[in-house]
C-alpha cells in the first residue's frame, strides 16, 4: 500500500470514527438525560404539560400531552377551554378549568385508580383559582379522597378562615415544613391563602420523602351526599411540572426563573439560566415589575413579548403581537435574554430626577423610574414600551424632544451616561402614540452584550414632560360665607411661573377671573388657593392654567363645578336646625357623603348619605359644620348648632 492510500484508509476511519460519535450524541440526546427540561433539570422529571403546546382540542381540550416522553399520560377529564387571547399570562394560553357540576373538569393520571399513583417530590404549578370559597379544591391528590380526611399523601388546597389555602394542617406532614412550599420564589406557609391572581406556586418535600398523586387538579370523588365537585380547581392551569427525584434548591431557582420569565412573575431571588448563570441579580432597588424576552434551548423556552402585568411597560422582538405564538420574530442566539426591573419613581418628572442628569446632553426634565437591564448573549435589536402617567401631561409630548439615557451605575449624574434620540446615528428610533413612548432599534450598541445598564427617558424640551405634577383640584361652597373656595396641591414645581383660573357657564366660554403665583421650582407639596366671591345661580365650571418662566401654557383636564352655591335659596338644606337627636336633608340624592367637623375644623363623623335623616343626637352642645359633598370633589358647608333636649 502506498502512503497515499495510507493517508485515505486513516482519513476515512477517522471520518468514520467521527460519524459514529456524532450518531452516539443524537442517540443520547433523546434520551432523558438530554431531553428539554424547565430550568434545564431533567432528572427526576415525570410530568410537564404547558397550554402551549402539546393540546388536541380548544374548545374544548381533549388531550393535554405529557412533554416528558417516558412519563404517564396525563388524561383531561370534562371540558375545559384553551384561553389565548387574555395576555394575563404574558402573552402565553392557559386552559381555564371552570369547574363545574357536569362534566367535571380536572386533570388525572392515567391507569391509577383509588389511593394508587405516583411517588412525586416536587411539584411547580403556573395558574391561580378565580374562586377562593372552594375552600377544599385540590391542586394535586390522590383518588377516592373521602369528603373527611384524604389520605397521606395529599396535597390540597385546605380551609383557612373560609378561603382556600395552599396545603390543609391535617394531611401530608413532609409537606408541612418550613420552606416547602413557595409562592413566586418566596417562602410561605402551608397554610397560607390561595391568591386570586397569577402565581407560581412550589412545593419541594425538604425530607425528600414523596406524596403520592395520581390527580395533578381537583377530581375528589363524590360520596354518599357529599358532593366531589365543590372541591374541584376553578381557574386558569398555564403549566405543571413535577419530579419523582428531589430537587435541589438551586435545581429549584432555576425552574422558577424559566417560569417567571414566561410568565412575567415577579421573583425575589436571582434569575438564573438553564447554565445556571445569573440573568438578572435582584439586589438593590430595581425589583419590581420584573419582566424579561429570551431563548433558552434546554427548557423549550422562546418568550419573545413580555409586559408588565398592568401592560405599562413592555419588552419585545419583532413587534407586539395578540400572543407569543404569534411573534413571528426569531433570536440568533441561544441562552439569550433581556430582563429588566424597576424602582419605584413617578411616570413623570420630578425636582429630584431633574437634579440627577448628565450635564452634556443639553437636557431640561426626566421621568423619576428608572430601570436596571442585564444583556445576556442578545446580539439583535430589541424595543421597549414605556407609558406615561398623566402627571407627564402625555397630550403635549414631541417625539422629537425624547432621549433615551444608559447609565453604568444607577446615578444618573454621576459616571458615565450615554444620551440617544432619533438621527444620532446610533439607530435608535423613538416613536409616540399618546401616552405610549417607543424606543425601537435597542441594539449592542446602547447595551452590550453580557452587561447590565440603567434607563430612564429625558426630554430636551420643557414641555416634555411637563415639570408640573398637580395633585388635586377642588371647590368647596361655603354657605356661611357665600364664596366658593378653590384649592389645589403640587407635589413638584419646575421654572412654575404662575397659574390662572378661569371659569365658564358653558364649559366653551372661558373667563379669566384669578391669577396665582407659582413656586418656581420645588420638590415639597405646594397648597393653593382663591376664593370665588362674585357667584351665580347658574351651574359654573372651574379650571386651571399653568405658565412657565419661558411662557409655555399648560391647560389642565381635571375641572370643577359649582352646581348650587350663590344660589338665591341654595339647595343645602335641613331642618331642624337647632337640632337635638336628628335632622333632615332636602335634595339628599345629590349628595354623596357627608361630614361633620366642629368649630375647630376637627372631623367628628364622615359617613356615606343614603338616607334622608341622619343622628346627631350624639354630638355634644354647640356650633357644627354639615359638609355635604357631591361629584369632583364640590363641598356644601353650612352651620349646625345643638341644642340640650329638654324632653
Amino acid at each position: 500500500m502506498n502512503k497515499n492510500n495510507s493517508k485515505f484508509e486513516s482519513k476515512y476511519k477517522f471520518s468514520l470514527a467521527k460519524k459514529q460519535i456524532y450518531f452516539l450524541v443524537v442517540i443520547f440526546c433523546f434520551s432523558k438525560l438530554c431531553s428539554q427540561a424547565p430550568g434545564g433539570v431533567s432528572a427526576g422529571l415525570q410530568t410537564w404539560v404547558k397550554a402551549n403546546t402539546g393540546l388536541t382540542g380548544t374548545t374544548p381540550v381533549t388531550a393535554w400531552a405529557n412533554q416528558v416522553t417516558t412519563g404517564t399520560a396525563v388524561v383531561v377529564n370534562g371540558a375545559p377551554n384553551l384561553i389565548t387571547t387574555s395576555t394575563s399570562y404574558n402573552y402565553n394560553p392557559f386552559i381555564d378549568f371552570t369547574a363545574p357540576v357536569a362534566p367535571r373538569q380536572f386533570l388525572s393520571l392515567s391507569g391509577f385508580n383509588n389511593l394508587s399513583g405516583i411517588d412525586y417530590r416536587a411539584l411547580f404549578f403556573a395558574g391561580h383559582l378565580t374562586n377562593l370559597t372552594r375552600v377544599n379544591t385540590h391542586l394535586a391528590t390522590v383518588n377516592g379522597v373521602s369528603a373527611a380526611t384524604p389520605a397521606n399523601g395529599t396535597l390540597v388546597g385546605g380551609n383557612n378562615g373560609a378561603v382556600a389555602a395552599l396545603h390543609f394542617v391535617a394531611y401530608d406532614a413532609d409537606f408541612q415544613a418550613s420552606g416547602t412550599w413557595r409562592r413566586n420564589g418566596a417562602i410561605v406557609s402551608y397554610t397560607s391563602n390561595h391568591l386570586s391572581t397569577k402565581n407560581i406556586l412550589t412545593a419541594i418535600s425538604l425530607n425528600n420523602s414523596p406524596t403520592i398523586l395520581n390527580r395533578f387538579l381537583g377530581g375528589q370523588d363524590n360520596l354518599a351526599s357529599f358532593q366531589g365537585h365543590t372541591r374541584d380547581w376553578r381557574g386558569p392551569s398555564a403549566e405543571i411540572i413535577a419530579y419523582t427525584s428531589s430537587v435541589s434548591a438551586f435545581d429549584a431557582q432555576k425552574i422558577e426563573s424559566y417560569l417567571a420569565v414566561k410568565y412575567g412573575v415577579t421573583l425575589p431571588i436571582n434569575y438564573l439560566s438553564t447554565t445556571g448563570s445569573i440573568i438578572y441579580n435582584t439586589t438593590g432597588s430595581y425589583t419590581n415589575n420584573i419582566i424579561g424576552i429570551g431563548r433558552d434551548d434546554a427548557e423549550a423556552l422562546t418568550q419573545k413579548q413580555s409586559h408588565q402585568n398592568d401592560d405599562t411597560v413592555r419588552v419585545y422582538i419583532n413587534n407586539v403581537f395578540a400572543s407569543n405564538l404569534a411573534n413571528v420574530g426569531a433570536f440568533s442566539n441561544n441562552v439569550a435574554y433581556i430582563i429588566m426591573g424597576s424602582d419605584l419613581g413617578k411616570m413623570c418628572s420630578s425636582n429630584g430626577s431633574n437634579s440627577e442628569m448628565p450635564a452634556s446632553c443639553g437636557l431640561n426634565s426626566r421621568i423619576e423610574r428608572e430601570w436596571k437591564i442585564t444583556n445576556t448573549n442578545l446580539s439583535q435589536i430589541f424595543n421597549i414600551d414605556i407609558t406615561l402617567n398623566t402627571c407627564a401631561q402625555p397630550n403635549l409630548v414631541n417625539v422629537a424632544d425624547l432621549v433615551l439615557l444608559v447609565d453604568d451605575d444607577g446615578n444618573f449624574g454621576t459616571g458615565t451616561t450615554n444620551c440617544y434620540f432619533n438621527g444620532d446615528g446610533t439607530g435608535l428610533i423613538f416613536s409616540y402614540t399618546n401616552p405610549v413612548i417607543t424606543i425601537r432599534n435597542i441594539s449592542n450598541v446602547h447595551l452590550a452584550s453580557g452587561v447590565t445598564r440603567f434607563i430612564t427617558i429625558a426630554s430636551k424640551n420643557s414641555l416634555t414632560p411637563l415639570p408640573i405634577e398637580l395633585l388635586n383640584f377642588k371647590g368647596n361652597c361655603n354657605e356661611l360665607t357665600n364664596t366658593y373656595e378653590i384649592t389645589w396641591t403640587t407635589a413638584t414645581e419646575k421654572s412654575n411661573d404662575y397659574f390662572t383660573i378661569e371659569k365658564s357657564k358653558d364649559f366653551t366660554n372661558w373667563q379669566k377671573i384669578s391669577k396665582v403665583k407659582g413656586a418656581g421650582n420645588s420638590s415639597n407639596l405646594k397648597n393653593y388657593t382663591y376664593i370665588d366671591t362674585e357667584l351665580e345661580p347658574a351651574i359654573t365650571y372651574y379650571r386651571l392654567k399653568q405658565f412657565d418662566f419661558d411662557g409655555t401654557e399648560t391647560v389642565y383636564k381635571n375641572y370643577i363645578y359649582n352646581s348650587g352655591c350663590g344660589k338665591k335659596n341654595g339647595i343645602v338644606e335641613f331642618y331642624p336646625n337647632p337640632a337635638t337627636k336628628t335632622i333632615t336633608i332636602k335634595n339628599v340624592s345629590e349628595y354623596k357623603y357627608y361630614k361633620i367637623v366642629n368649630s375647630l375644623g376637627q372631623l367628628i363623623k364622615q359617613s356615606e348619605l343614603i338616607e334622608a335623616t341622619i343622628d346627631v343626637g350624639y354630638l355634644l352642645e354647640g356650633i357644627y359644620y354639615l359638609q355635604l359633598i357631591v361629584e369632583r370633589n364640590n363641598t356644601f358647608t353650612k352651620k349646625l348648632t345643638i341644642i340640650p333636649n329638654v324632653n
